[in-house]
């Protein structure tokens, strides 16, 4: 899976809307989220390490789309 998918699983996993995860994440509009969710963003460093620990997540996961069993149940919790 690619970053934007990914992202995109765990925010809807979580119930979190696009505008409620560009909030903690600090963008200001959820179109930020819809075009990362897309893969039209190329993404920081630094953005992929707040994404990470808004979902309770390593960044190799979103970087390298290395998802384990165990992740697929942390990412399912609520």
């Amino acid at each position: 899976m690619e970053t934007g998918e990914l992202i995109r699983m765990y925010r809807t996993r979580r119930g979190m809307t696009q505008q409620e995860l560009a909030e903690k994440v600090g963008y200001k509009h959820k179109t930020a989220i819809s075009k990362i969710e897309m893969g039209e963003v190329d993404l920081p460093q630094s953005k992929i390490q707040q994404f990470a620990d808004i979902f309770g997540i390593r960044p190799s996961v979103l970087i390298e789309g290395e998802i384990t069993n165990n992740q697929k149940k942390k990412g399912a919790r609520t």
